[in-house]
């Protein structure tokens, strides 16, 4: 199979082009081909005609577009085909495979038919294909009329996959689907606006996902992006969403999340603030009036300044053109038998010694942590103000009700201690948003190690996957801080107890009809094993040993559990065994869960076996080039070898890296150094970075070095923390007990 990959600036390598968004233009593909193969592209085949062992296929032209939304792919391809609103949908995959393509042919009907609802404009283009590609690209591409996905994000084998990789697969479609429209009838005219694309996108995903799957409980779990933009955005090597791009060769860089995932939350926050119906009506507006065009921000603040008589283009202003986000300080006080708000704004810093003069409009959420559906918006534009929440003294008062808002919120030591200790009263989505806040402040030297693992003791009754999704990062993190430590025998053993109440509740199995037990049941498992529980290791053996006799003894729901963990504490026995099923497999998919399994061992001579796996073909050529970084990486977190995994990759990295472009391999080596942060001395990877990363890189080779110098003094202050708290709390947490 071929599938081309045009953005950023890829479509002059096939043809002679302005390739620039604003340079919109009609395209009419032919091509000739094997005569076994198909052929698919942005619009309808409208001839074909064989010639010997070859034919040529002719397409429709396309409307108006941009040159990198052009699509061809050719292949032996197999189909499912659907109508939704008299669009012809199909799913497109390698042959033999379409019929994994059930689940995103029902997907693409149902949002095809919502997105015509809420843009108001229907879908443009007589077809829409949904393109399975085998390996060649993470993720997902939404060039117009012929979407290309790599086959994990479309195609569901229910033999393989467990059930909640739907969940995936349903919002890479809404993802991609929304920019038939936002995007695609409507682009941004240059990459400094890719956020007007990319972060619509991030939220609409998730918009749509939540209309038809209310019981994955979305809103709560979408803390996990927002939290991974706002660890970057913390930081002062940040950049704006809205970002200069000086050519087209810093646009793939412009790839992150930053763009995506804070661009989304800033979206959403929007959408909040100026209401539901409101903020809908603006994008009608947007994409009607701009249709078939090309647009920057301010066309789409006009259009939601119209909707809602007020000044759009004002309120975004600080989100969207400035680095960062704000910290919300409050201090309560009673008076007059309401809780009194004194509040101030300044720039969020990970970094103690960094200040800024930035300001906000702030859309604060003020409401009793008991009754946040009592919510009233605050709008904040000075640096400081007071307010009266109108909630009784006996309640505290939060800020960030709802947890909508793109900020962080510290509150006074009374105020947090009560909501700490009132947890379990909060709605999931607060109670995730104080654990996030309060792990951050204890980055950033805000708040004490103890104030978090304080926190955590208070869940010990709860089992909402997004609150322990929360909890288990965070622990995960300071796990990664112990690495090599005198403190990671002990903390290992305080992550044992402190798990073990949601662990006896949950167990291996249940009868739950909530699909996000599973899920949490899951990470559980995982975070006990990767803590060395020996119960659970026996069990997720005894379960491996019943796998090797009778696959089917094992479940999909736990296939990928039982097996990471059986990987982690493998001999070399176990190793060659989980080899030779990769080997084995029939399906490129199927056999990435044995080497994820794999590259896990803790084994220092697995793990160097395990690095020769990246050299030696042992990984599918299918699973493309990039997988061999995901390897390292799993050796260096997992397997807790970072020093190993760090020798191997400067000692390899141009044969690692040879299949990508020159650019490729320096933004990898700006976003994968931090990964080795434990690896080697920080000047060390400074010193890599500085000769392997090009001057038009400059600022993600700063933010490369700044996030390793980062991470190794925060594990300097936090670390002694937390191995007084761990001596203080031998027996793990009490609280629920």
């Amino acid at each position: 199979m071929l599938a081309t990959q045009m953005e950023s600036a890829d479509a002059r390598r096939m043809f002679p082009s302005w390739d620039e968004p604003a340079f919109r233009a009609t395209y009419r593909l032919s091509v000739t081909v094997p005569k076994s193969f198909d052929a698919v592209s942005n619009m309808p085949a409208t001839s074909q005609t064989v010639s010997g062992s070859t034919k040529t296929v002719r397409f429709a032209r396309t409307p108006s577009m941009a040159s990198y939304l052009v699509v061809l792919c050719a292949g032996e391809f197999g189909y499912l085909q659907g109508k939704s609103d008299g669009i012809t949908v199909r799913v497109v995959a390698p042959k033999g495979r379409e019929q994994n393509g059930h689940y995103a042919l029902d997907a693409a009907e149902k949002l095809l038919a919502y997105y015509d609802g809420y843009f108001g404009v229907k879908y443009p283009l007589p077809k829409l294909d949904l393109i399975a590609v085998p390996g060649g690209f993470p993720g997902a591409m939404e060039n117009w009329g012929g979407i290309t996905f790599t086959q994990q994000a479309l195609l569901f084998e229910p033999s393989i996959e467990p059930q909640s990789a739907k969940q995936g697969i349903f919002e890479t479609i809404a993802h991609e689907m929304s920019h038939q429209w936002f995007g695609d009838l409507v682009t941004m005219a240059w990459w400094d606006n890719l956020w007007l694309n990319e972060g619509f996108a991030d939220w609409m995903q998730t918009k749509a996902s939540d209309h038809f799957n209310p019981q994955w409980h979305l809103w709560e779990r979408v803390n996990g992006d927002v939290e991974a933009a706002m660890s970057t955005d913390g930081q002062s090597t940040t950049h704006p969403v809205q970002t200069p791009i000086e050519d087209e060769t810093q646009a793939e860089a412009a790839f992150d999340e930053i763009t995506y995932q804070k661009g989304g939350a800033f979206i959403r926050m929007l959408e909040q603030y100026l209401g539901e119906a409101t903020f809908r009506d603006g994008i009608r507006q947007y994409v009607h009036d701009n249709a078939y065009s090309n647009t920057t921000s301010a066309n789409l603040y006009s259009a939601l300044g119209n909707a809602s008589h007020q000044d759009v283009a004002a309120f975004a202003r600080a989100w969207t053109t400035e680095p960062g986000f704000p910290l919300v300080e409050v201090d309560e006080s009673c008076s007059g038998g309401h809780v009194n708000l004194a509040l101030s704004q300044h720039r969020f810093f990970y970094e103690p010694d960094q200040s800024s003069q930035q300001l906000w409009q702030i859309p604060l959420s003020i409401a009793s942590a008991f009754h946040p559906d009592e919510a009233r918006t605050v709008l904040m534009t000075e640096v400081s103000k007071t307010l009266d929440s109108q909630a009784p003294c006996a309640e505290p008062v939060l800020a960030n009700a709802g947890a909508v808002g793109y900020f962080r919120v510290a509150y006074d030591p009374a105020t947090s201690t009560k909501l700490i200790a009132d947890l379990p009263r909060l709605a999931p989505v607060d109670r995730v948003r104080v654990l996030a806040d309060t792990h951050a402040l204890v980055v950033a030297g805000k708040a004490q190690p103890a104030d978090l693992l304080g926190a955590i003791d208070r869940i010990q009754n709860d089992d909402n996957l997004a609150v322990w999704n929360v909890a288990l990062n965070a622990l995960n993190a300071i796990g990664n801080y112990e690495i090599g430590k005198p403190g990671e025998v002990a903390f290992d053993a305080y992550r044992r107890a402190t798990l073990q109440n949601v662990y006896q509740r949950l167990g291996w199995s249940g009868t739950s009809s909530d699909p996000t037990v599973m899920s949490l049941r899951r990470r559980v498992l995982e975070a006990l094993g990767d803590a060395g529980d020996q119960r659970v290791i026996a069990e997720a053996r005894r379960r491996y040993a019943a796998f090797l006799k009778n696959h089917a003894s094992l479940s999909t729901d736990l296939k990928g559990t039982v097996l990471d963990i059986v990987g982690t504490y493998a001999d070399e026995a176990t190793w060659e065994q989980l080899r030779a099923l990769a080997k084995s497999s029939k399906d490129a998919d199927e056999a990435q869960v044995y080497l994820s399994a794999m590259w896990g061992a803790r084994d220092p001579a697995l793990a160097r076996k395990n690095l020769q796996m990246t050299l030696n073909g042992d990984i599918p050529a299918e699973a493309g080039p990039i997988t061999a970084l995901y390897d390292i990486g799993a050796v260096a977190l997992a397997g807790r070898q970072p020093k190993l995994a760090w020798e191997f990759y400067k000692a390899n990295d141009a044969k690692l890296l040879e299949h990508f472009s020159s650019f490729e391999r320096s933004l990898f080596a700006a976003r994968f150094l931090p990964a080795f942060w434990n690896g080697a001395p920080p000047a060390e990877l400074e010193a890599y970075a500085k000769a392997h990363i090009p001057p038009q890189l400059s600022a993600q080779l700063a933010q490369a070095n700044h996030q390793i110098e980062l991470t190794v003094a925060t594990a300097d202050r936090v670390v002694p923390a937390v191995d007084r708290w761990v001596a203080a709390h031998p027996s793990g947490t009490t609280a629920g007990r």
